[in-house]
């Protein structure tokens, strides 16, 4: 017998999990498996497997002289050693001898004959497949030989170069009358072809002409012909099995046929088989055909013997029939023992395949590193099956423990395997048990992987805030202040509560007043041209146009909502998902549902619809749906009642912020299109850990931040402070207390109640980066992800079955509870897309704008052309009525740009109410320009402070776009006609006089 090395090879799961290594020698069923991945050989129990894939080691002998085919589909190939009573042997440098009981045998065929150029089939290997719709493979093996397909169309070809005289053996089997199409070249409609019409098989070539050849009966399932065609004189006979011609004609071989000779076959009704081909050279003269079916021996010129085999004569190679004839081997084609097919022995746990065609089934009874030995229902004897040439080990699926899924996932190198996680040894080892495995075994020690728990992770306390630490730790936590450069904090994962605030990268806020149910948060809002048809309430959404949209909700991983349209005709609604906080208000993905009667299409597409994700359709009852869609990592799933229908790639540092919109229509549908209202309702966000999302920043946003004015550099800001609604603030922290955060904006240090904030972030200095490089982690150190959104790094001390203790090299020892654990890391620190948020918050020094007209306008900055007409716009006024720019002509009006979150905006109103009271109201006129908040929190700001001034509502920051507001408090004055004569920037005391001045001067003119 001949062996080989073991190359590498791949351990296939039931569930789909891969896993290179080397089979490892053992005795029973058990498959033992040496990977990189572990310390130790896997034990997996095969039940659990689909395959053992090895790279091909290629034969060191020439091919086989016999293939033996078993009733039950397996394959044996070897050289003929002995025919006896009941048995049949074979020697092969793969299996040594091997002894075959005769009943279990459907034949053995004779390999080399040089007349024989074709028979079979015993798999597809070598068929080229087609067919009329986008699947790879219509046809499949037949156990005991032959291929089928349940596919109309369904078409095969064979490649063959014919002799001068061909003899070709056909027969087609169907659970009805057969109906196909076959020809003797690449198939073309035009050509020449053997085929059904109807009840006939006629011979047919282009146009009407056709030759009928024999009728079939209603209740014949076969079709068996012999085809004889001598290519020099165009000859071509057809017979059936008894010998009788049922037609022929003149055929010619032309130049095309020469390039694309071969057997075409194409199913032509419900189900096809072609049970049997057989291509041999033909030596002319009157075929020698008789109908003989069961048991025979069949010779190369196409007669057959009734007589039984009872021997084999190796020094004249000739076969010993009863009876006292002999058949010589030159003469032998195939010896036929019983054709009724054998299912597989359903306690067979494995299958050995070849790439000659090869098929051992069976049990496993040992493995060494270069074979394996399995026991047969057909062998006296178990079968070595060497690796030479081998293509798999095919694992039988028993019923019995579920194969699908496990709860927790180890993931190494973009592999994934499921299984559990056993416990984390001192040290930082992880101990992990594969599905179906029967022990746990160790992680090699330097090895990068992550253990993801999908199941049973919970959280153990609820943190309002998470600290961002330089040192690549995450804190949940309750921040109690920040005070004189220290952190103070409380929580149950360490007893420290304090740090040097120079050790913090970021803060995130709680925020207790999102609301993520319903649409009763403040925060939602009309889009453009989405008019008075549509309807806003706490519990639903009616959309007949436009739609509505909030800046800053994406703070979970899964949102959930009810579609419902009106009456059954079409309608479609689009999702916006994590838009930004610019004026287009423009989200990187969009997610269409479309409606067609009682059908539902979903897709997902990009911006300007540059890249289209076609999903699945799905029906459902009355034009009702439930939705989800679903984010994980780096990958986007969206369901409809509980069906996948789109599955795609949408990374993290494409979602530019944290906004969310519902639209009126659909890619699919034009302007003219008549869509049924929608309405939205049920609408929820899920975290599928239990966590409220980092805050994100629209990438113009931060860019703009970042940029320094050239007078703030030698005093630059130090941090910015992230809004609810996606706005940024710069300036130095002063102080944080349970209530309130103090901020310095520009000298002037504002208070700002700290629900309405949701991060803090300290500015790196100016030149040095902030990236999150990659690198390893000390060795015995783990990475460590809570449920509750902590992420420590720590070498282990102690593990028991409720905590893992560790020490963290900035939070000190620390105390995890086992069932919060979600996910750990071994081997390399990687940058965590929360993290990623964070990172990079870098200011560059900007030179100062030269402004026309800049100098003499007074504090602040000059921020427009002192010239130029006011662009129009019209804007709802708080309480009710609507502003429009063209109105106020004939005065001098002011457009002040501000938020209720700005500290320096409510300083300039300060001075500005007085400045107003100086002159009449019928030659002067103050419109505050809201950006982008809800009219609630902009009434009670007002009543605080006791102001009474018109307020136009910017909601979708277009006005602010338009004027170019980079920053607030912005002020704009318009004399009379309309023209602008100063803009101004930011806030310093005395800018009330300055404004007085400008005011003064526009009505003397």
């Amino acid at each position: 017998m001949v062996c080989a090395a073991p190359p590498a090879s791949v351990l296939e799961f039931a569930n789909g999990d891969l896993v290179e290594g080397a089979l490892e020698p053992g005795e029973g069923d058990l498959i033992r498996w040496r990977s990189q991945w572990f310390e130790d050989p896997l034990e997996i129990d095969p039940v659990f497997l689909k395959r053992l894939t090895l790279e091909q080691v290629p034969a060191p002998v020439g091919p086989s002289s016999f293939r033996a085919l078993l009733r039950n589909g397996d394959v044996v190939h070897g050289d003929l050693v002995r025919v006896g009573p009941g048995v049949v042997e074979l020697e092969s440098p793969r299996h040594g001898r091997t002894l075959l009981m005769t009943t279990a045998l459907r034949s053995v065929n004779r390999l080399d004959n040089p007349a024989l150029r074709y028979s079979g089939p015993v798999s597809v290997e070598g068929w080229v497949q087609n067919g009329p719709g986008r699947e790879e493979s219509y046809w499949s093996g037949v156990p005991g030989g032959g291929i089928s397909t349940r596919r109309w169309g369904a078409g095969l070809f064979h490649r063959f170069e014919f002799p001068e005289r061909v003899a070709i053996e056909v027969k087609l089997s169907s659970s009805r009358r057969p109906e196909f199409s076959l020809a003797l070249q690449a198939f073309r409609e035009d050509g020449l072809r053997l085929e059904t019409w109807d009840d006939e098989v006629v011979l047919a070539t282009s146009g009407a002409d056709f030759q009928p050849i024999c009728r079939l009966t209603a209740d014949q399932r076969q079709v068996h012909l012999h085809l004889f065609w001598d290519q020099a004189s165009g000859a071509l006979q057809i017979f059936d099995t008894s010998g009788r011609e049922l037609g022929g004609r003149q055929v010619a071989a032309g130049p095309d046929f020469r390039g694309n000779s071969g057997f075409s076959l194409r199913n032509k009704g419900l189900d096809l088989e072609l049970a049997r081909l057989r291509v041999a050279e033909w030596r002319g003269g009157p075929p020698e055909l008789e109908s003989i079916e069961g048991p025979r021996v069949q010779r190369i010129d196409g007669s057959a013997l009734r007589e039984k085999p009872i021997g084999y004569d190796p020094v004249t190679r000739s076969l010993q029939l009863e009876g006292g004839k002999t058949v010589a081997i030159a003469d032998l084609e195939t010896i036929v023992f019983d054709e009724r097919a054998m299912d597989l022995d359903p306690g067979n746990t494995v299958q050995v395949t070849y790439g000659d065609g090869t098929r051992i089934s069976g049990n496993l009874v040992r493995t060494a590193r270069d074979s394996v030995l399995v026991r047969t229902g057909y062998s006296e004897s178990p079968m070595l099956c060497g690796f030479v040439d081998l293509v798999a080990l095919e694992f039988a699926h028993r019923s019995g423990p579920e194969v699908t899924d496990a709860p927790d996932e180890l993931r190494v190198s973009g592999a994934v395997l499921h299984g559990t996680l056993s416990g984390l040894r001192t040290g930082g080892r992880i101990s992990w048990r594969p599905l179906g495995a029967s022990k746990a075994v160790s992680l090699r020690p330097g090895l990068d992987a992550d253990v993801v728990r999908q199941k049973g992770p919970g959280i153990t306390h609820l943190a309002a805030d998470r600290i961002f630490l330089v040192s690549r730790e995450i804190l949940a936590c309750r921040v109690e202040g920040i005070r004189d450069g220290v952190i103070f904090f409380s929580s149950p994962l360490t007893t420290l509560t304090q740090l040097p605030a120079a050790q913090v990268r970021a803060v995130e806020f709680g925020q207790k007043s999102l609301r993520l149910s319903g649409f009763d948060d403040p925060s939602w809002r009309l889009l453009e041209g989405g008019g008075n048809a549509n309807e806003l309430e706490p519990s639903r959404m009616v959309l007949r146009g436009g739609g509505y949209g909030h800046p800053g909700i994406l703070r979970a991983d899964e949102i959930h909502f009810t579609l419902q349209w009106e009456g059954d005709g079409q309608g479609a609604v689009t999702v916006g998902l994590f838009t930004g906080a610019g004026p287009a208000f423009a989200a990187p993905i969009q997610v269409s549902f479309s409606r067609w009667g009682n059908r539902i299409w979903v897709a997902a597409s990009q911006p300007g619809g540059n890249r289209m994700i076609d999903g699945d359709d799905i029906m459902v009852a009355g034009g009702r749906l439930s939705a989800k869609i679903a984010f994980r990592e780096d990958q986007m799933i969206v369901s409809v009642d509980g069906q996948e229908l789109v599955d795609c790639v949408f990374p993290g540092a494409q979602r530019s912020g944290a906004g969310l919109r519902f639209e009126f229509g659909g890619p699919w549908f034009n302007a003219e299109t008549i869509l049924a209202p929608a309405t939205v309702s049920d609408f929820q966000l899920r975290s599928s850990n239990g966590l409220i999302a980092s805050f994100r920043v629209d990438a113009g946003v931060k860019e703009k931040t970042l940029t320094i004015p050239r007078r703030m550099k030698g005093d630059p800001p130090t941090h910015c402070l992230v809004a609810a609604n996606g706005d940024v603030m710069r300036g130095k922290l002063v102080e944080v207390s349970p209530e309130t955060i103090r901020f310095d904006v520009q000298g002037q240090v504002v208070p700002f109640p700290r629900e309405r904030v949701l991060g803090l972030v300290h500015l790196s200095k100016e030149g040095k980066g902030d990236e999150l490089a990659e690198g390893p982690l000390p060795k015995g150190e783990s990475y460590i992800f809570l449920a509750e959104g902590s992420a420590v790094r720590l070498q282990t001390d102690e593990v028991n079955e409720q905590f893992l203790q560790g020490q963290s090299p900035v939070l000190g020892a620390c105390k995890v509870p086992l069932p919060s654990i979600r996910q750990l890391r071994v081997g390399t620190a990687v940058a965590l897309p929360d993290e990623v948020l964070h990172a990079n918050w870098t200011p560059v020094a900007a030179p100062e704008p030269v402004i026309p007209g800049a100098a003499g306008n007074g504090p602040g900055t000059d921020g427009m052309s002192s010239k130029g007409e006011a662009p129009g716009f019209e804007l709802p006024l708080l309480g009710e009525g609507r502003f429009n720019v063209e109105t106020a002509r004939g005065k001098v009006l002011v457009l002040e740009f501000w938020a209720t979150w700005c500290g320096p905006c409510r300083a300039a109103f300060g001075e500005y109410v007085e400045v107003f009271k100086a002159f009449d109201p019928a030659q002067v006129q103050l419109v505050a320009v809201n950006i982008g908040e809800p009219a609630a929190v902009i009434t009670a700001y007002l009543e605080r402070n006791g102001w009474n001034f018109p307020v136009a509502l910017d909601e979708s920051e277009t006005v602010k776009a338009l004027y170019g507001v980079e920053g607030i408090p912005h002020t704009v004055v318009i004399d009379p006609e309309g023209q602008i004569i100063w803009s101004q920037s930011g806030f310093r005391p005395g800018a009330g006089r300055a404004l007085a001045q400008v005011i003064s001067g526009a009505l003397a003119r």
